[in-house]
C-alpha cells in the first residue's frame, strides 16, 4: 500500500500552489510527502533517491511536470527515475490534451491520466488507447485567509472595495496570426474558419469543429493523423481563449463599468474606455485570493472546459465574492444559478453589463448569493476534497 507521495514544485506558480494544497491533506492522512523543487534540483535529487521506495511511493503531478525529460529526473539510456524505481505516476492535466500529444501517444510505465473536464477524458479515451485513465478530478477552490463567512461576504467599504475583478493574463489574439498565416492563404483560411466556428458555435468542442474542417479539406482522416494535426493547433485554442477574455472585459468597460484585472497584457486590450481598466501586474496565487476577498464580483471566462470547472469559480465563492461566469455542463450540475454564482451567456454578451449592474446595486443580494454558495463549495470543491478522491484511487490500485 502506498505511503509516500512525491509532489512537484518550482515550476508553474499556480500548479505549485495546488500541489502544496494537496500536500497538506496527504500529510493529514498519514502520508510522507516529498516536495521535489525543480529550482533546487541538485539538492532535491539526492534526497529524492533516498525517499523513493518501490511499492510504497507514487508521484502526483500536474501537466506532466517531472515527465518532460528534466535534467536528473530523465536519463536517455535508462528513462525516468520513476520507471527505474517502478513508481506509479498520477498526472492531472489542467489544459486540453492536445497540448500533450507526445506524452499521451507514448505514456511511461504505470502512467495514470486524470482529467479536469469530462470532455477531455472522452478525447483521451477516443484517441489514446494506450493511456490508463484514472478519472475525473475538476479543479478546486482555495480559501484565504481564515475568516468567518460573514467577514468574507461583508460589504464594508474597506473589505469589498473592488467592484469587478478578473484574474488572468491577456494576449492580443492577432499575436497568433504569425502561426495561422505562416504557410499560405489556403491554410490561413482553414485556421480562421475553425476559429470563427468555435467562437460562433460555442457549445461545440475545439476537436469537434477541427475534425469537421479536417474532413472537409482532406477527406477521411485517421485518429492518429487527426491528433497529430490538432497537436499543432494550440495557437487556435489560445486565439479563442484570449478572444473570449478580451470580449468579456471590453463589453463591461465599454458599457461604463470599471474592471480590475490581474495579469500581463491587458494594456493592449482595445476598448472605448481604457481609463476604466485598472490593471494589476501578474501576481501569485496568494495575492489573487486576497484580491478576491476585496471583490464584490469576480469574473470567470471559461477556457475549453465544456464539462468541467475553473478554480477561479470556486476560489471566488470561497473568498466571499459572487462568481459571474459562462457555464459548463458540470458547473450547472453542481452550482445552480444563485448558489454563489450568476451565469452569463457567452453568445449574448450584450446582456452582461445589466447583470453586473444589478449585482453591484444590491449588497444584500450579493451577500445572499455568496452565502448560498459558500457552504456548498467548502463541503465539496476544495483541494482537500480532490485529494481525498485521489487517495481513494491510489489505494484502490
Amino acid at each position: 500500500m502506498p505511503s509516500r507521495i512525491v509532489l512537484m514544485t518550482g515550476g508553474v506558480e499556480t500548479l505549485t500552489y495546488f500541489s502544496k494544497e494537496m500536500g497538506k491533506t496527504f500529510e493529514e492522512k498519514g502520508y510522507k510527502v516529498f516536495y521535489y523543487n525543480l529550482e533546487e534540483k541538485e539538492v532535491c535529487f539526492s534526497r529524492l533517491k533516498r525517499f523513493l521506495k518501490p511499492t510504497e511511493t507514487v508521484l502526483v503531478t500536474f501537466n506532466h511536470i517531472g515527465l518532460c525529460q528534466e535534467e536528473l529526473l530523465y536519463h536517455p539510456q535508462y528513462g525516468y527515475i520513476w520507471e527505474q524505481f517502478q513508481i506509479p505516476v498520477y498526472n492531472i492535466v489542467v489544459d486540453h490534451p492536445l497540448y500533450y500529444h507526445k506524452h499521451l501517444s507514448d505514456p511511461i510505465k504505470q502512467y495514470h491520466y486524470i482529467g479536469i473536464d469530462k470532455q477531455h477524458i472522452r478525447y483521451v479515451e477516443n484517441y489514446y488507447p494506450k493511456v490508463k485513465i484514472c478519472g475525473f478530478l475538476p479543479l478546486a477552490g482555495m480559501e484565504f485567509p481564515e475568516e468567518t463567512m460573514e467577514e468574507k461576504a461583508g460589504e464594508e467599504a474597506r473589505k469589498r472595495d473592488i467592484p469587478v475583478l478578473f484574474t488572468g493574463n491577456y494576449q492580443v489574439p492577432e499575436k497568433f496570426n504569425q502561426y495561422i498565416e505562416r504557410i499560405d492563404e489556403e491554410y490561413t483560411r482553414f485556421y480562421h474558419q475553425i476559429i470563427e466556428e468555435v467562437l460562433e458555435q460555442s457549445e461545440e468542442t475545439l476537436e469537434e469543429v477541427a475534425r469537421k474542417f479536417c474532413i472537409q479539406e482532406m477527406g477521411e482522416i485517421s485518429d492518429a493523423e487527426f491528433t497529430e494535426v490538432l497537436a499543432h493547433m494550440n495557437f487556435v485554442d489560445l486565439y479563442v481563449r484570449n478572444t473570449r477574455r478580451g470580449n468579456v472585459i471590453r463589453t463591461l468597460v465599454d458599457a461604463g463599468i470599471p474592471v480590475e484585472v490581474v495579469g500581463n497584457g491587458w494594456e493592449k486590450l482595445k476598448c472605448k474606455h481604457p481609463e476604466l481598466l485598472n490593471i494589476h501586474a501578474q501576481a501569485d496565487t496568494r495575492t489573487c485570493l486576497e484580491l478576491m476577498q476585496r471583490a464584490q464580483v469576480s469574473l470567470n471566462v471559461m477556457p475549453e472546459f465544456k464539462n468541467g470547472a475553473h478554480d477561479r469559480v470556486f476560489s471566488s465563492i470561497l473568498n466571499g465574492a459572487v462568481s459571474v461566469s459562462d457555464d459548463s455542463i458540470y458547473l450547472r450540475e453542481i452550482l445552480p444559478e444563485g448558489a454563489g454564482i450568476c451565469y452569463y451567456d457567452r453568445n449574448c454578451l450584450e446582456k452582461l453589463p445589466d447583470l453586473i449592474r444589478d449585482l453591484l446595486a444590491s449588497a444584500e443580494k450579493r451577500h445572499q448569493i455568496a452565502i448560498k454558495g459558500y457552504e456548498k463549495v467548502r463541503a465539496g470543491h476544495t483541494w482537500k476534497n480532490r485529494t481525498e478522491q485521489l487517495i481513494s484511487w491510489i489505494e484502490s490500485v
